[in-house]
C-alpha cells in the first residue's frame, strides 16, 4: 500500500488520495491543486500542502497528523481540535486555529 506521496512542484491541479488510506506522509507543495481531501487517510501524520490554490482543509478525520504545513494557500481558518498529536503547524498568521495550543511558524 502507497504510505508516501510526493507530487510537489508538478503541473496537477487535481489529487485523489481517498483510496490510499495507508497514506502517511503526503507533499503536495507547489502544485495548482484547489481541493484537498485527506478524511479517509487517518494514518496520515504529516501533510505539507503549501504554495497552492487550497481554500478549505479539513483534518479532523487524521487523528495521527503530527506535522501540517499550509503556508500560502487560501486557507483561513483551521480546526485542529481532534488533532491532539500535532507537533508541528506552519500556516501563515492570518488564519484562525482552534484548537492547538503549540507554537506556529516554528
Amino acid at each position: 500500500a502507497l504510505e508516501y506521496l510526493d507530487c510537489r512542484g508538478t503541473n496537477i491541479s487535481v489529487l485523489d488520495v481517498s483510496k490510499n488510506i495507508a497514506l502517511k506522509q503526503l507533499n503536495c507543495r507547489y502544485t495548482n491543486i484547489s481541493e484537498l481531501d485527506v478524511s479517509k487517510n487517518i494514518a496520515l501524520k504529516a501533510l505539507e500542502c503549501s504554495a497552492t490554490n487550497i481554500s478549505e482543509l479539513d483534518v479532523s478525520q487524521n487523528i495521527a497528523l503530527e506535522q501540517l504545513d499550509c503556508r500560502s494557500t487560501n486557507i483561513t481558518t483551521l480546526d485542529l481540535t481532534t488533532n491532539t498529536a500535532l507537533t508541528s503547524l506552519r500556516c501563515a498568521d492570518s488564519v484562525t486555529v482552534t484548537g492547538y495550543n503549540g507554537q506556529r511558524n516554528s
